[in-house]
């Protein structure tokens, strides 16, 4: 450990934090909640809607998984496996978007 560490303000300055977070996540939670039953999105239309988005967002990141992981070992070994993760979670996370966005369109 080092000299200067102080563990009980450590710990105060954690607990803290944690509870912060909490109250803060929990006001956004609430508005966003709030806005969302005043716009109606939380009705069966949009459930329908984000349920297509999440499945078709999912085979699509099944998808890249697999041809990255055949990529990865055939090319460069495990070397950028971690890197190539993120990658694969930031292209599913913008294919349930996309999808999301589509689906809306076609309903």
């Amino acid at each position: 450990m080092h000299e200067n560490f102080n563990s009980p303000y450590f710990l105060l300055g954690l607990a803290a934090g944690i509870v912060f977070g909490l109250i803060v996540g929990y006001f956004a939670w609430y508005f966003v909640v709030k806005k969302g039953k005043k716009k109606r999105r939380f009705d069966e239309r949009y459930k329908g809607i984000q349920a297509q988005a999440k499945s078709l967002s999912w085979a699509v990141m099944m998808l890249v998984l697999v041809i990255g992981y055949a990529l990865v070992y055939i090319f460069e070994g495990p070397s950028l496996t971690f890197f190539l993760i993120i990658a694969v979670y930031v292209i599913g996370m913008v294919s349930y978007g996309i999808a999301a966005f589509v689906m809306e369109k076609k309903s």
